[in-house]
């Protein structure tokens, strides 16, 4: 489940209370949006605090895709790793633009 309060320093990285869709939606009859601590990278790309029975929080990078949304990575701890590294990855999967 996603996490709904926000840290000092998750608010200083420019982290927010935003909409996703519910994780379990696919198994309700109408896609459900709760509420979750977000940063945005762009319109398809955000960072999602999760809550991680066994280690307390970890940061998924969730990409949008079609109607839904995917996990990319969620193995982050540390909101500011998660940034960087969600950043890495986008730069080395971009596509070339065609002129």
């Amino acid at each position: 489940m996603y996490a709904t309060v926000i840290t000092e320093r998750e608010g200083q990285l420019g982290f927010v209370l935003g909409q996703m869709p519910h994780p379990k939606s696919q198994y309700l009859a109408e896609p459900e949006i709760v509420s979750a601590v977000l940063f945005r990278l762009d319109g398809d790309n955000v960072i999602a605090k999760v809550i991680d029975p066994i280690s307390g929080y970890r940061y998924y990078h969730k990409q949008r895709l079609g109607d839904g949304w995917v996990t990319v990575s969620n193995v982050e701890v540390d909101p500011q790793v998660a940034i960087l590294k969600t950043r890495e990855y986008l730069s080395s999967h971009e596509t070339p633009e065609i002129s």
